[in-house]
């Protein structure tokens, strides 16, 4: 082992360490040293690496088989689906017999087609050996981290509605219209699917009604976006890089973030990866079936958050166009096929309502106007500058640099990489750019969402990143393995590197794991709060007894459907609660005694309230109390009570 051998990869890794503390958050003037390590770096990285193999390459023979197909449950399948779209039409459609069909009906129906779809790709139902399986340990132990990470503290951690009650609503709607037609959206504001919120009806009738069993479907599904993430990487790369790269997004806080709350966003990541992994296996096993497979996975991309519906067809196809010259035209059709017939429901469903496709994009894209100027000026160069910093480069900032624009959806002080891994993020783009059409995979994913991205108003909100969660993963994992392969070029002694690159691993894991549940839960908890904690009033007002008056006496911005959708969920009755600024309460009217038990809530500073009260109710006024959950003191609403029975004795 020489001395220059150890300076190569000490030095490369240098820079992408010195890179990550320039691109670190909230210190926009150090960027030009993260762009000057990063190139520098990268070139020096692709040197060393030039002769290099890093892992066998994989070789695709892209001869269509003839493998068996059974149509009849394909059509079978197709007329499962179109039973259910029907009953979604704004009259009756072109079966009236389907109309008013009941949801749990539509829903069986739409599991049933897929179902049968799925079989049909798959020869139909034949007398078979079951294959052996041969478990992967180390797999279900990151599948069983990942579920306890995502389950742990689910109602409490983050005890407030982040834009979850479009969801509880229509999880209510269900409860409230049996023949509630599932493909219609569940609000003009959230244009989404009742499929989503059908996953959750399902979880709160398991789990209980509650903030938390609302949340179990995404917990759910997001893990199991981690043995899917765990496919596609050995699929592209090698089982290693799998285990990685499933590891990585068990512990990624962002998932874990999005995966306990109650959004379909964390739905478009596992289909999408399904899809992805299931054309790597077409393309390696020219299987008919795995091609009908991967459309009908990419099918089911089009029923939850727009970001999914608009990426992973696009990524798809801009990805198979690089083997336009190889693939038969069969492979296409049959691909194209799974996709028509499970996203036609959808898409027959909003030609029927005259809907847009994209309802979110026209809502929150930059419009014509911008696109108008664009185009229309003069000089186009400076335009397309304008476009790139203002646009483009914060959308991508966000994955590295800079902070979750919304401050409300993931929040925190951090992008949506936590600091250590942007140096292996780095280290994997650069592992990504000599792969071949595996690392334009990846290359594309992350493009193709800063894109998207770049479009929208709000172009750093970390919601519309949930897609790229996989990805930046992948990425990270082959930036450890690259750096791993650097390593050993310095003729450092193999078991030595493993043992050392274990402690690397458990030590992001921990870390990133502490960093969420300890430094950005907190911070988040702050930042979701502007204001006092009207939500908290309700979840503290449906532990009172039925018959209770409840005064929120406040002049700070509050939202009583929060409250009411929280009441509703849980099966609240008899507890009324009214929203009033403290000066409207009628304290010089009363001159009887309240029929009912009485609390009030106002601003813990409101030394005002708190005298007309006291002189009102004098003695028999309790308190004050505080939330028993977990809201940050200085954000919750003092709470003092009034009993009926005090007044009519007091002591």
């Amino acid at each position: 082992m020489s001395i220059l051998s150890i300076i190569w990869p000490a030095l490369i890794t240098a820079l992408f360490l010195f890179a990550a503390y320039g691109y670190r958050p909230l210190q926009n003037a150090d960027l030009w040293l993260g762009d000057g390590a990063i190139f520098l770096g990268v070139a020096l990285l692709l040197w060393r690496l030039r002769r290099q193999t890093l892992w066998q390459r994989q070789t695709f023979d892209f001869q269509a088989t003839s493998s068996k197909v059974s149509y009849v449950y394909l059509l079978l399948g197709a007329l499962c689906l179109w039973l259910m779209a029907d009953t979604s039409a704004p009259q009756a459609g072109v079966l009236p017999f389907t109309w008013g069909m009941p949801h749990s009906l539509q829903f069986s129906l739409w599991v049933l087609g897929i179902g049968l779809i799925a079989l049909g790709a798959l020869g139909g139902v034949k007398p078979r050996s079951l294959p052996r399986l041969t478990p992967c340990w180390s797999l279900l132990l990151i599948i069983a981290l990942a579920f306890i990470l995502r389950i742990i503290n689910l109602d409490g951690a983050v005890h407030a509605y982040i834009d979850e009650t479009h969801f509880a609503q229509a999880v209510i709607h269900l409860w409230e219209n049996p023949s509630q037609q599932l493909l219609t959206h569940i609000s003009p504001i959230a244009a989404f699917t009742h499929i989503y919120p059908y996953f959750q009806h399902l979880s709160i009738q398991i789990f209980g009604a509650s903030l938390g069993g609302l949340r179990m479907a995404s917990v759910i599904i997001g893990t199991l976006t981690i043995p899917a993430l765990y496919m596609l990487g050995s699929a592209l790369f090698s089982r290693k890089v799998g285990l990685l790269a499933a590891l990585l997004l068990a512990v990624f806080p962002p998932h874990i973030h999005f995966s306990r709350l109650a959004l379909n966003n964390i739905a478009d990541p596992l289909f999408g990866v399904l899809a992805l992994w299931l054309v790597v296996r077409a393309l390696q096993r020219r299987s008919a079936s795995d091609w009908l497979l991967a459309g009908v996975t990419l099918g089911l991309t089009q029923y939850f958050y727009e970001g999914g519906r608009l990426l992973f067809p696009a990524l798809v196809v801009l990805w198979l166009l690089f083997y336009v010259r190889q693939l038969p035209l069969r492979a296409w059709l049959y691909w194209a096929l799974g996709f028509a017939l499970v996203a036609f429901p959808i898409y027959y469903v909003l030609w029927l309502w005259r809907a847009a496709p994209v309802t979110r994009l026209v809502l929150e894209g930059m419009g014509n106007d911008f696109w108008a100027r664009f185009l229309a000026a003069d000089a186009g160069f400076p335009q397309l500058a304008l476009y790139l910093r203002e646009r483009f480069m914060p959308a991508l900032l966000h994955i590295f640099h800079n902070p979750d624009g919304s401050a409300f959806y993931y929040g925190g002080d951090t992008p949506l990489l936590w600091l250590p891994l942007v140096p292996l993020f780095f280290i994997g783009l650069t592992i990504a750019m000599r792969s071949g059409k595996r690392g334009l995979l990846l290359w594309s994913w992350l493009l193709l969402t800063v894109l998207g991205n770049s479009l929208i108003v709000e172009n750093d909100w970390s919601a519309r990143f949930v897609v790229l969660f996989p990805a930046l993963a992948l990425l990270t994992a082959l930036g450890l393995e690259g750096l791993f392969q650097l390593w050993r070029m310095a003729t450092i002694p193999i078991g030595h590197l493993r043992r050392v690159g274990v402690v690397v691993v458990t030590l992001l894991a921990v870390a990133q794991v502490g960093y969420y549940f300890g430094l950005h839960l907190t911070r988040y908890n702050q930042q979701i709060r502007p204001f006092l904690d009207h939500q908290d009033v309700g979840f503290r007002s449906a532990l009172l007894p039925a018959g209770t008056d409840v005064y929120l006496l406040t002049n700070e911005l509050t939202f009583q459907p929060h409250i009411d959708t929280h009441f509703r969920l849980v099966g609240v009755e008899g507890v009324r609660v009214v929203i009033l600024p403290p000066w409207a309460y009628p304290y010089e009217s009363i001159h009887r005694l309240p029929l009912h038990h009485t609390s009030f809530f106002f601003a813990p500073k409101d030394a005002e309230t708190l005298w007309h009260l006291r002189r009102v109710y004098g003695a028999c006024l309790d308190g004050p109390y505080f939330s028993p959950y977990n809201v940050p003191l200085e954000k919750q609403y003092v709470q003092y009570n009034v009993s009926p029975a005090c007044l009519r004795n007091p002591p």
